[in-house]
């Protein structure tokens, strides 16, 4: 069973910037007490971080990395432990779509 709301499975971030909206924070740390409820339950985070104005491969890599460890920690506060969280940081690697972004998968 999917565990991941469909509000949730894109998060968008503002160019630059490491952590989402406040609101969905919140949301992040409702579903962070729905795996703590299904332990079986593993989410992969999979941040990007687009290239632009003073942004090299190396800095965006890095900033996707932030992102990733934020929405892990809001998991987290909810009570997900660490081996329910997968973490890829992909930097500028965008397949498609917008790059100032957080995909939240089940695996």
């Amino acid at each position: 069973a999917a565990i991941i709301p469909s509000e949730l499975k894109t998060l968008a971030f503002a160019a630059g910037q490491d952590a989402p909206e406040e609101a969905l924070m919140a949301e992040l740390e409702v579903l962070g007490q729905k795996l703590a409820v299904n332990r079986l339950a593993r989410v992969t985070v999979t941040a990007y971080a687009g290239m632009g104005e003073g942004v090299d491969a190396r800095a965006a890599r890095k900033l996707s990395l932030a992102r990733a460890m934020v929405v892990r920690d809001a998991l987290m506060m909810g009570g997900a432990t660490s081996d329910q969280v997968r973490m890829r940081a992909l930097g500028a690697n965008v397949a498609a779509g917008s790059p100032e972004r957080v995909d939240l998968t089940d695996y």
